[in-house]
């Protein structure tokens, strides 16, 4: 067990490390845990029924923080798109705006990191638990931490492409928040389709 902790923490510094990158990094283990990596992807046994259930319980725990994230970033551009529009589109006025969409891009990184935190410490208490399911569980733990970090490279595109030219996107600015935000939470809703 000590080792599948082992490995946990080496992912979350990987997870860490990749909100800054611009692609997803596999997780390769340090020399010392190669081993035992590789016998977890190797030793993969049928699921009970209780171990499926407690896996998909840590799947919809990641999608529905995944959706909150997705929620609050949306009411703070709103809310940021809403000072703009009253305040006029004056040079300082976007100055500050543009300030609170890096703010708002940098919480979204913050909120990903802190819900795959979450997910790490429930993932320690499940590999626990069920020994016999590491393997799965580090599988999951890979797929929550690369759609986690999507998730904030979408974001992060969004609001690049928003300050690179404040003036002309803002007389389309509710629509393209709507769209843009429907289209993340529908891609959310088919994390760990097939």
């Amino acid at each position: 067990m000590n080792e599948f902790i082992a490995i946990i923490e080496e992912h979350s510094e990987h997870f860490e490390e990749s909100l800054t990158q611009l692609q997803w990094r596999t997780y390769l283990p340090s020399p010392y845990l190669e081993d035992f990596f590789s016998t977890l992807q190797r030793e993969k046994l049928p699921l009970s029924e209780k171990e499926n259930h407690l896996l998909l319980l840590l799947k919809l725990s990641a999608k529905d923080s995944a959706y909150e994230i997705v929620s609050a970033i949306q009411m703070k551009i709103e809310k940021a798109t809403m000072k703009l529009y009253q305040d006029g589109v004056y040079p300082f006025a976007i100055t500050s705006f543009r300030d609170l969409m890096e703010q708002v891009n940098e919480q979204a990184r913050l909120n990903a990191l802190r819900i795959m935190n979450a997910i790490y410490d429930e993932a320690k208490i499940l590999g626990g638990a069920y020994p016999g399911i590491l393997g799965r569980i580090f599988d999951l733990l890979n797929k929550c931490g690369s759609y986690l970090r999507n998730l904030v490279v979408k974001v992060s595109e969004f609001i690049a492409q928003i300050i690179n030219d404040v003036a002309e996107w803002l007389p389309n600015a509710w629509a393209s928040i709507s769209n843009i935000f429907n289209a993340i939470r529908a891609w959310v809703t088919r994390w760990y389709c097939p």
